[in-house]
């Protein structure tokens, strides 16, 4: 592969499959750990963003930030820690994203399943922070993991200057990353990326070790286990049984999903991965028997199709879906393609990672002096614009699936990303903008 060939997702994943194949990746293990699992995810998101092919989803926190942090969470950390645990049946980890439903934040992947479960088994919501916040008011029985990511900052502080490999694993790892950079001609250090993600992993693998030990749970949920192999491994050796619910797209080319080289089982994927439907089953090489991909739904979708039914579609109408990792490349294509969304109405619908940031973004800045956009955060619901627009228009976001149900025409932006749309372009034939 030369470096001109690897400039989009596709050609990414392909040059990660390449390393996993000659570097036989998913058998190094360093420190007990299995770290190939681990850090996939994370590795192809930092290396897309160093080599431009994603964006920052998130800005760096600063060391104010995380002590602002640290102050912010005292109040949970005093009723919310390693000796305010009991004993429940289930823990749900749910996603640190919040969605406003009926004035109240919730997370629209688990809730509902919560509210189902709850009849017959005692539940926790182990809930993470986003960016720093709270912003949840939960019906259900919660606990504020805070505590947990203040101890495992205070704890890498004394071993960040540890060196945990041995000379044969520096050398490995020096191979891997000087391919890497004859690859994209950069400078990037997978050696110090690699050699903290296993401090990483052995200080919250040892800290829900605890955590499950002293709960019981006899099984867990969880959304984006590839960022969870600490937890799921402690689960797993304390006979937990760990499910991971849909949060978004799977496709051959969301490496969270995607194993095509991988002939045995992995050590840190869940046991059962629950979809929203048997279309689902067949988008990815899962690291799953078939009778572990188990058919469910998302249920805040089928709520807000019922709720929206009798809306009626606005001719002309053009609802974008922007996404925080190449939300500079829709607004540019956009831009690229403005003749076509000229003296149509068109309402321009951030990712909440935006919210905060989209100012930033100098192409959307420029859509807005040119058109007559409305800019919509979370001052209206998406599915209630999906249910009024004729067109829906993104790249490869999860909610150009959903905004079918809403019986939405589809227009997709030609740039880095659209390969995950491989099996929906098959089946929808969408109008494709170059």
């Amino acid at each position: 592969m030369n470096r001109e060939s690897s400039n989009s997702v596709k050609e990414l994943c392909e040059f990660i499959w390449h390393l996993e194949e000659k570097y036989q990746l998913f058998d190094l293990k360093i420190n007990d750990v299995y770290i190939w699992e681990y850090i996939r995810m994370q590795f192809y998101y930092n290396l897309a963003v160093s080599i431009g092919v994603l964006t920052p989803q998130t800005k760096r926190k600063s060391k104010l930030n995380r002590i602002w942090f640290f102050v912010k969470s005292f109040k949970n950390i005093l009723t919310n820690n390693f000796w305010t645990l009991r004993k429940y049946d289930t823990i749900f980890l749910s996603h640190t994203r919040s969605v406003k439903v009926n004035e109240d934040y919730i997370d629209i992947y688990t809730n509902f399943l919560i509210d189902e479960l709850s009849t017959s088994q005692t539940i926790v919501d182990f809930e993470g922070d986003y960016q720093g916040n709270h912003v949840r008011k939960n019906k259900h029985a919660v606990h504020i993991l805070d505590w947990v990511k203040q101890l495992v900052y205070v704890k890498y502080f004394f071993i960040a200057k540890k060196q945990l490999l041995n000379q044969g694993e520096i050398d490995l790892i020096r191979s891997i990353e000087n391919d890497i950079n004859q690859q994209y001609g950069g400078n990037f250090s997978f050696l110090s990326f690699l050699e903290n993600k296993v401090k990483q992993f052995n200080l919250y693998y040892d800290i829900y070790s605890k955590i499950f030990k002293k709960v019981t749970p006899s099984s867990i949920y969880l959304t984006t286990a590839y960022y969870y192999a600490p937890i799921t491994k402690a689960a797993k050796e304390n006979n937990i049984k760990v499910m991971e619910l849909q949060h978004g797209i799977i496709s051959k080319y969301h490496l969270g999903y995607s194993f095509p080289n991988i002939t045995k089982p992995l050590h840190y994927f869940p046991d059962e991965l629950l979809v929203w439907g048997a279309n689902w089953t067949k988008m990815s090489d899962f690291p799953l028997a078939e009778h572990n991909i188990v058919v469910d739904k998302f249920r805040y979708l089928e709520i807000k199709k019922k709720q929206f039914s009798d809306k009626t579609k606005i001719r002309n109408s053009f609802l974008i879906l922007s996404q925080t990792a190449i939300s500079e490349k829709v607004a540019q294509k956009l831009l690229d393609n403005i003749e076509f969304f000229k003296e149509k109405k068109i309402i321009y619908k951030l990712h909440p990672g935006e919210f905060e940031i989209w100012q930033n973004n100098k192409s959307l800045i420029k859509l807005k002096e040119l058109l007559d956009i409305e800019i919509v955060t979370n001052q209206k619901d998406m599915y209630y614009l999906m249910a009024i627009c004729e067109y829906q228009v993104g790249v490869f976001s999860t909610a150009l699936y959903e905004g079918l149900e809403f019986n939405c025409k589809t227009v997709l932006l030609d740039v880095d990303g659209i390969e995950y749309m491989e099996d929906f372009i098959r089946v929808n034939e969408p109008i494709i903008l170059k």
